[in-house]
């Protein structure tokens, strides 16, 4: 993470860096220590360095930069809360293919006592 930090830390508004060249620089340089780095696992990344608060990295359609503006950083917390608002749709669509779980009835205990007693 900490490579990935400091590359992403060269790059800006004007001159980003996307996924595929993330990985073909870390794939060539340390691929054969740790094994190849693929493009999902850098978003995995890149969500972690956000989440944990570590860089304000921004994505747009290029690629990633780091930008401490707060107008980058406003535009790419809009941008994530409609992803998050789409994922919720989506799964609240989903749902609705879900069966719905049968409540059984409480069983009652039934006694019988004949009346001849």
């Amino acid at each position: 993470m900490e490579i990935i930090m400091e590359g992403l830390k060269k790059f800006s508004k004007a001159k980003p860096i996307n996924n595929a060249m993330i990985c073909t620089l870390i794939n060539k340089k340390y691929g054969k220590k740790y094994g190849q780095l693929s493009e999902p696992r850098v978003r995995k990344i890149v969500n972690r360095i956000r989440g944990d608060g570590l860089l304000p990295v921004i994505g747009s359609r290029k690629g990633y930069y780091v930008s401490y503006d707060e107008g980058d950083i406003t535009e790419e917390l809009r941008g994530l809360s409609q992803r998050v608002a789409s994922i919720q749709f989506s799964q609240k669509g989903l749902r609705t293919f879900l069966k719905p779980k049968k409540t059984e009835p409480p069983q009652t205990e039934i006694t019988f006592e004949p009346k001849w007693k």
